[in-house]
């Protein structure tokens, strides 16, 4: 069977990811997660664990914030692991005007 994957989306207004998040959710379960600055350790972990079992997830998106991918290690060690295996579709850059800010 086809490797699963999954779409990563950069964007650094959390209110845009929220809302983009219940939306996917909405249509289809499971399919959107998000990962920022101040979420629980437990929250963080159902994340990784969705990026690490693709095949039992249901994830398609996953969005993160500008901060996180430079500030955490864990999460870039998850995206390098899911990239050497191909899990990654593309990487998507919301709000694209923002980046000479970051």
């Amino acid at each position: 069977s086809k490797q699963p994957t999954f779409t990563v989306v950069i964007c650094p207004l959390l209110a845009l990811i929220r809302d983009q998040v219940q939306g996917m959710n909405t249509l289809v379960p499971g399919s959107a997660l998000s990962l920022a600055g101040k979420m629980e350790r437990s929250s963080q972990s159902e994340v990784y664990h969705a990026i690490n079992h693709l095949q039992e997830s249901r994830l398609k998106l996953l969005y993160v914030t500008p901060e996180k991918v430079i500030k955490s290690k864990l999460l870039m060690t998850h995206l390098q692991r899911a990239y050497n295996e191909g899990s990654i579709q593309r990487i998507v850059i919301d709000e694209v005007h923002c980046a000479s800010q970051w």
